[in-house]
């Protein structure tokens, strides 16, 4: 069971809106209930497998929140930061130790899917189409899938 420390500050339903409208669309509920319940934080255990990456495995560094004034945690700041360099319809939720991106799809087919996004390796393209990023890497389902895969480092 994954366990969350360092959490954010508690979030209402209205500031969860009005974020999501900022952001022009809705997460998805599993990912809303864990803003709601967490608003962020570091999970335990935190190792994950990174299908089709070539160092096979990362870590969580953090999940963002929606923290006003907190650079290192804030969804919005994260996320200003991302702008134009991720497929439109997707948004950073995390971070490895090395600045390498956790990502929720907002959008379409992959709504809900989490992804990894490996930014030493960003293409250089001006598309929208997720096939045109080779840097970006399926993880799971959906969040709750990709919380419950999270392993301790000699499980993997």
């Amino acid at each position: 069971m994954t366990v969350i420390t360092d959490k954010g500050p508690q979030l209402t339903e209205n500031d969860l809106r009005a974020f999501e409208k900022e952001m022009r669309s809705t997460f998805p509920e599993d990912y809303r209930t864990f803003l709601l319940t967490h608003n962020g934080g570091q999970p335990k255990p935190y190792f994950f497998k990174v299908p089709g990456w070539q160092y096979q495995q990362s870590l969580v560094n953090e999940l963002k929140g929606i923290v006003s004034n907190s650079q290192s945690v804030d969804l919005r700041e994260d996320n200003s930061i991302m702008e134009g360099r991720l497929p439109k319809g997707f948004v950073s939720i995390g971070d490895d130790p090395g600045g390498n991106k956790i990502l929720i799809s907002l959008d379409g087919s992959t709504r809900g899917k989490i992804y990894f996004f490996d930014h030493e390796n960003e293409p250089d393209v001006s598309t929208d189409k997720l096939e045109d990023y080779s840097n970006i890497y399926l993880l799971a389902d959906s969040f709750d899938q990709f919380l419950n895969s999270l392993k301790e480092e000699d499980e993997l």
